[in-house]
């Protein structure tokens, strides 16, 4: 359905500030606990506000969960750099969405609370995931049949929506994501020094602004 925005700059911030407050207690405490007077209070903004722009609870929780699906897309397309498809820029992408996951936890738990659908990841996202694991059977690169990239292609997303929510941080944090992706990449049949390698090298990628 499409929105009515604000026709006022006041409008347009005052509707910022209640889908940021909305997105922020997604994050920390999931779409279950999200309420009107949670929103408002959070943003500061009294309770009669709220219904000029939006009319329940559902109908910001599913701008936010758009503008979440949208970003979780973009960022694994904005990762590819030079490399074209193929299980080496799958495992840069992967990587690249786990470091900001773990750089900015708030993040990766709204992609995890709301980028699902239907108690799975999002389907856009896994046909990304599949059309890599297709080239790369392609190229003689993995074994795996079309069926099972299909397959394949949701239990990682599955995998890496699991890890977005619950990041770990600290130094380790590249270390610990590389061993992580190289272990995913192992699933598809390639071997785990192979995995690693493969991992470490799309990460000395140039990325997409430098390429550009």
């Amino acid at each position: 359905m499409d929105e009515e925005l604000p026709k006022s700059n006041k409008g347009h911030r005052t509707r910022q500030r209640l889908l940021d407050a909305a997105t922020f207690l997604v994050a920390e405490n999931g779409r279950a606990a999200l309420s009107v007077s949670a929103i408002c209070e959070r943003a500061e903004i009294g309770r009669t506000s709220f219904y000029n722009y939006f009319r329940d609870v559902d109908e910001i929780l599913d701008v936010v969960r758009r503008g979440t699906v949208e970003s979780f897309a973009a960022e694994f397309r904005n990762s590819h750099g030079t490399l074209p498809r193929g299980l080496k820029r799958l495992a840069r992408c992967l990587c690249l969405i786990l470091f900001r996951a773990a750089q900015h936890p708030l993040w990766g738990r709204l992609v995890a609370e709301l980028g699902m659908e239907d108690g799975g990841p999002p389907a856009s996202f896994v046909e990304d995931v599949r059309l890599e694991l297709e080239a790369a059977r392609a190229a003689g690169s993995i074994s795996l049949s079309p069926e099972t990239c299909r397959t394949y292609a949701t239990l990682l997303a599955d995998a890496l929506f699991s890890r977005a929510r619950h990041p770990r941080q600290g130094p380790a944090d590249a270390v610990e994501v590389v061993r992580y992706v190289a272990l995913l990449v192992t699933a598809t049949g390639v071997g785990r020094d192979e995995a690693i390698r493969i991992t470490e090298a799309a990460l000395e990628e140039p990325d997409a602004a430098a390429a550009g």
